[in-house]
């Protein structure tokens, strides 16, 4: 930011010197000749409109660096009336002083540093881009510790490695149960900070069993609502399996209307799992899956993308990944899209994009590939250099979300090797040869 701020003033015949310290701190007594700055670089938008151009504005016009610099000498307002001009379409923007005065009231009103959430509740979530977008989230919360408030993690307190069981969740739950009159939801506890008592609630308990334990209701409970368990699900699923003799397969049970209870299944452990509780067979267990040389024929394999894997893909819009699966219990389409050529093969025969593919990533091993790289540049970057006329810089690309195309100039080995590929110099090389044109023009 310094060395283009000192760009900027050599370029426009103003003496950098008087407006930094050696530390190459902005000094706020020069403010005179950066309004004068100010209104030379932006003189045809105020001649146009009487006003300064807004943060979003400025980034279009390429002045990015001069919004820090407004900020700085009191904000958009401050700097509008100082330089004469209409300040009505920032008369709620926000600046160094009444930022600072509203962060310390929201300290105040939720008696700590304030989360992004509490800037959300109290429709704070301007002051909260401000914070964050001028860097003062660390500032504002030392100055919020200078006066007596904590973060909500220095608040929480961090329970010892063993210490939840049942009887440790009983005690904490107990409390909350009262003020409640029923278990707490989820979102409840997440919302008191209670995050470690969840954790343990899912891991060695449940909602309905710590109902059942302290004769406290659900939420569903209260409401009406019965949770579905294990034994409704056996019950209506056990005259559809003496009617095939197995667990049916997805497109069985929705051939018959019964789509739903798949996901039940699911819920359950997956298809393996629960045909394992009830001790029957599962679809491709009936047709002899455990007989050796079973994947080995196509037919087979067909088999189970038509009556498994197809109406889960429909469902799904894409090919699952690995992860869903295994959390799925979904262990035997794992094993049918390995042995029928991995999900690259399986979404060209079943006309249905890859998880990756629908998420807009990309598949393990593709950055490796000097080749896809290469095709990246020419689809996706060198649109955009065309029309810049040189590599676009890290922020440039961060400020309009362009991931793909900061990790694709990573990988390929820096923007001094992407230059050297495409023939355009990068955003310093232009900057650096304006600099020595002007040199030559002062000279």
């Amino acid at each position: 930011m310094y060395q283009k701020l000192v760009s900027l003033c050599k370029s426009n015949g103003i003496k950098s010197e008087s407006f930094f310290d050696y530390n190459q701190n902005l000094f706020l007594s020069g403010s005179r000749d950066f309004l004068g700055f100010i209104r030379s670089k932006l003189s045809t938008y105020i001649t146009r409109h009487n006003t300064l151009p807004n943060s979003r504005e400025l980034r279009n016009m390429g002045f990015s660096g001069l919004e820090r610099i407004i900020n700085n000498l009191g904000g958009y307002k401050e700097v509008c009336n100082q330089l004469g001009l209409d300040s009505e379409r920032f008369r709620n923007s926000w600046n160094e002083v009444n930022s600072k005065s509203k962060f310390l009231w929201l300290c105040e009103k939720v008696n700590r540093i304030p989360t992004d959430k509490d800037y959300e509740k109290y429709g704070l979530g301007g002051l909260k881009r401000y914070v964050y977008k001028n860097q003062k989230k660390m500032i504002y919360e030392e100055l919020a510790r200078e006066k007596g408030f904590a973060s909500i993690v220095e608040l929480k307190e961090i329970m010892p490695s063993g210490y939840w069981s049942l009887s440790t969740i009983k005690d904490t739950i107990t409390p909350l149960c009262e003020l409640f009159s029923r278990i707490p939801t989820k979102s409840e506890l997440l919302e008191l900070g209670m995050s470690e008592l969840e954790c343990a609630i899912q891991q060695y308990t449940s909602r309905e069993e710590l109902s059942r334990i302290l004769g406290v209701p659900t939420y569903n409970l209260q409401n009406g609502v019965r949770p579905y368990i294990f034994e409704d699900l056996k019950d209506e699923l056990t005259p559809i399996v003496k009617q095939f003799g197995y667990l049916p397969s997805r497109k069985e049970l929705d051939s018959i209307g019964k789509k739903k209870l798949y996901h039940h299944i699911d819920k359950f452990g997956g298809p393996s799992k629960f045909a394992e509780k009830l001790n029957i067979p599962t679809f491709s267990q009936y047709r002899g899956i455990k007989r050796d040389g079973f994947w080995k024929d196509e037919k087979n394999l067909f088999l189970l993308i038509e009556h498994e894997l197809l109406p889960l893909v429909q469902e799904l819009g894409f090919i699952p990944n690995e992860s869903f699966l295994r959390n799925e219990g979904l262990y035997e389409i794992s094993q049918l899209i390995q042995k029928f050529g991995k999900r690259k093969k399986m979404s060209e025969y079943l006309g249905f994009p890859t998880y990756s593919e629908y998420k807009g990533t990309r598949e393990n091993g593709y950055w490796e590939d000097v080749t896809n790289l290469k095709t990246l540049i020419l689809e996706k970057l060198l649109p955009l250099v065309e029309k810049l006329g040189y590599i676009p810089t890290e922020k440039y690309l961060k400020e309009r979300g362009l991931r793909e195309l900061r990790l694709l100039i990573e990988k390929f080995g820096g923007r001094n090797k992407i230059s050297d590929y495409l023939g355009y110099p990068t955003y310093n090389q232009v900057k650096n040869e304006e600099l020595k044109n002007n040199n030559r023009s002062a000279n």
